[in-house]
């Protein structure tokens, strides 16, 4: 049987721009080795979710994977905690966070807060907040993001046994009217319990106080000074808590490897079973060290037996750059440079032996809108037996694949039947 190497570099798919001749980024990227992979290979496009989803990474990273995107979904929060190695207790609420800007009037100018290194020295200072005997825990991961774990010590004087993850979000750009320049979102429980109505009303206190906190920051007073948007507001998302689902093995009898750098990929990792390797230079953003994440995938698929090496038949490795570049910033010109730097960094791929390479993106992240979009995404899959006309890699080339459009769960069983 052969290993499967499953390659998603997020946010790989784009819409053509009119700078780039008309082209997508990945489309002007000069990708040999992509291209050398697609046209001995076969290629189509695949939509994880269905029409008129939202394709979140989470969700779509779940269905890439063959589990239900909603059934096996335990939240944003709970992927970012696992991700992070924050633990979490089976009753924990956890949310994914951005500290972003607002007005004064609570309307939302920038998620990301125009981009910010770290937000460390703010959560330091929002540590300890307890509301109605409730802890809120905060903790810093990837640039603007973080994760807000609520966790009680005293629930039984709640009258009630756990706590309800059913809160809505309150960050506009992913919820709700799903954009900028409106006002942040209130928590709304979502089902009619009290746990959910609970949760929801200490959440917005939450928030209420911290952004008061913020307002006055030294970090933010410097931001300001500098000519950079204050980072003044918690933005949640992904509320959810732990739940059990088979593990990868027990799903499709493969022990998995994964190769990973940003909390979100991480935490998919460890929820699904798979043995994570990290590497402080695998960090998520665009100066990751690629060179080093397929140095490792190589060491995962051909072990040094002397070494007693694991052997593992399936490696997920996950690049996340290219979306970042496209949603934060739109910028065609560097997500092109970086599709290109990818590709050079995959060369030593072209010399496996006996490997399924599958090579995707989650989602579709337009430069021009700045956000996910339902635009389906290429892929190409590598097994040296099967071939089709495509001759590069690209959205409109793999459009005339031979796999066509492959929906949901359907694109990891065709990879697996080819092992």
């Amino acid at each position: 049987m052969k290993k499967v190497l499953f390659v998603i570099i997020d946010g790989l798919g784009d819409r053509p721009i009119k700078e780039l001749g008309g082209k997508t980024p990945l489309e002007a990227a000069k990708t040999p080795s992509m291209d050398y992979l697609a046209k001995r290979g076969i290629c189509g496009l695949q939509k994880m979710l269905p029409d008129g989803v939202y394709p979140t990474s989470e969700e779509c990273h779940l269905a890439l994977f063959g589990y239900d995107y909603l059934k096996d979904y335990p939240g944003r929060g709970v992927l970012e905690a696992l991700g992070a190695g924050i633990s979490l207790d089976k009753n924990d609420v956890a949310f994914r966070i951005d500290i972003g800007t607002v007005d004064e009037n609570f309307v939302l100018i920038d998620p990301h807060a125009g981009g910010v290194d770290s937000i460390k020295e703010l959560t330091d200072s929002l540590e300890g907040i307890k509301i109605g005997g409730i802890k809120f825990d905060i903790y810093p991961t990837l640039q603007h993001r973080g994760v807000l774990v609520i966790r009680s010590p005293h629930k039984l004087s709640l009258n009630f046994d756990y706590h309800s993850s059913e809160v809505s979000d309150t960050d506009p750009h992913k919820a709700g009217p799903h954009r900028k320049y409106v006002e942040v979102l209130k928590p709304r429980p979502l089902d009619g319990s009290e746990e959910a109505a609970f949760i929801a009303r200490i959440l917005e206190k939450y928030q209420e106080k911290t952004a008061k906190i913020l307002k006055n920051h030294p970090f933010n007073e410097k931001r300001i000074k500098e000519g950079k948007m204050p980072c003044n507001y918690v933005l949640t998302r992904g509320a959810g808590e732990l739940k059990e689902i088979p593990s990868f093995k027990e799903k499709w009898g493969l022990k998995a490897g994964a190769v990973a750098g940003a909390p979100l990929y991480k935490g998919i990792a460890k929820y699904l079973g798979m043995h994570l390797v990290e590497d402080p230079s695998f960090n998520g953003r665009v100066d990751t060290n690629l060179d080093g994440k397929v140095k490792t995938v190589l060491s995962m698929l051909n072990p040094d037996y002397r070494l007693r090496a694991a052997v593992y038949s399936f490696i997920y490795l996950h690049i996340k750059g290219a979306d970042s570049l496209a949603e934060d910033f739109g910028d065609y010109k560097k997500k092109k440079e970086f599709i290109e730097k990818i590709d050079k960094n995959f060369e030593p791929f072209l010399k496996l032996k006996d490997t399924v390479i599958m090579i995707t993106g989650d989602h579709t992240t337009a430069c021009g809108v700045k956000d996910h979009v339902e635009d389906p995404v290429p892929f190409l899959i590598y097994d040296k037996l099967h071939k089709d006309s495509v001759q590069k890699f690209g959205e409109r080339a793999c459009e005339k694949g031979s796999l066509g459009l492959v929906r949901g769960t359907d694109l990891i069983k065709k990879v697996m039947s080819l092992r």
